[in-house]
């Protein structure tokens, strides 16, 4: 669902109720998935390829949190990326760009046991304990 834009600022119930919980959640994300593995990369790849200085490992992550605003970046290589995900991983279609418009992908799951019945037959299914499609395990 998309919230309307208004004028006014967000009542605090509002707030409460739907952006805190939504900031909290997302920031659980960055902290549990994203920022460890930017950082661990960090790290390694300055370390392979002999580019890190004598430093705390506070220094080092605060240096790889602060490279990542640093850098520009293929907008629409990300964006492809973006829109795969969402289709695949969420089952999410964006429909229109600008103002952003998504819609719920209602026939992701039948596509998906389709393309596997078509692509594995009988034989090699046995094969095979299961099999990741698009984010779906079958």
């Amino acid at each position: 669902m998309i919230r309307k834009t208004t004028n006014g600022d967000i009542s605090d119930e509002e707030f409460n109720a739907i952006l805190k919980p939504f900031l909290d959640n997302y920031g659980e994300y960055i902290e549990s998935y994203v920022s460890p593995e930017v950082i661990a990369y960090y790290i390694a790849n300055s370390y392979y390829r002999n580019a890190m200085y004598e430093g705390s490992f506070l220094q080092h992550y605060n240096s790889a949190k602060d490279l990542i605003n640093m850098f520009g970046e293929n907008e629409e290589k990300v964006k492809d990326e973006v829109f795969k995900l969402l289709r695949v991983k969420y089952v999410l279609s964006i429909t229109n760009e600008n103002p952003i418009e998504i819609k719920k992908i209602e026939y992701q799951l039948f596509i998906l046991i389709l393309f596997y019945l078509l692509c594995f037959p009988k034989k090699s299914r046995k094969t095979y304990n299961c099999v990741n499609l698009g984010g779906l395990w079958v």
